[in-house]
């Protein structure tokens, strides 16, 4: 299986599926160390979920602990967006950071779910939001959805007259 990726108008570039992989942990880790100097909730590095099947869910679970040296963060919401549109690929299944202040070292837990909902490299972030409406938090996420492209539904069967019954003169 080959991803193809365009660079500029006139360039094309054919990778493979693990070589798209470590191509996207690297972009994950580079956005993680760009969005590990806000003053958030820690750890702030990206989650990837691995190769998921169409139909599948995989979860995951982390622990947060509140930023040092400050007041805290009081959280009101906690999302996922996939592509930018909410709750699609990844979301939270479960929270215990939302309504509280976390300080240090307080903890706070989310659960989180990936059920792709089609094949190819799916990305998202996890979003807190504090009580003011500002994002105060992204951890990005990252899996691949994994089957055919095509999924015949229901699946069905047909009988076929046996050749006892059918004759060439049927077929003219």
């Amino acid at each position: 299986m080959t991803v193809s990726l365009r660079g500029n108008l006139l360039s094309r570039h054919e990778i493979s599926l693990a070589a798209a992989r470590s191509w996207l942990l690297i972009l994950l880790l580079a956005l993680s160390a760009i969005s590990a100097g806000a003053q958030g909730l820690s750890p702030s590095t990206a989650i990837n979920f691995g190769s998921v099947n169409l139909g599948a869910t995989s979860t995951y679970h982390q622990n947060f602990t509140g930023p040092e040296g400050s007041a805290g963060v009081s959280i009101q919401s906690v999302t996922t967006i996939t592509y930018g549109s909410p709750d699609q690929d990844f979301s939270v299944t479960s929270t215990t950071c939302t309504g509280s202040t976390i300080t240090y070292p307080d903890t706070c837990a989310v659960n989180l779910a990936f059920k792709p909902s089609q094949i190819g490299i799916r990305l998202g972030a996890l979003l807190f939001t504090n009580t003011s409406g500002v994002i105060v938090n992204t951890i990005y996420l990252a899996g691949v959805g994994v089957g055919p492209q095509i999924v015949f539904s229901p699946a069905m069967a047909v009988t076929v007259n046996s050749a006892a019954t059918l004759s060439p003169d049927a077929f003219t």
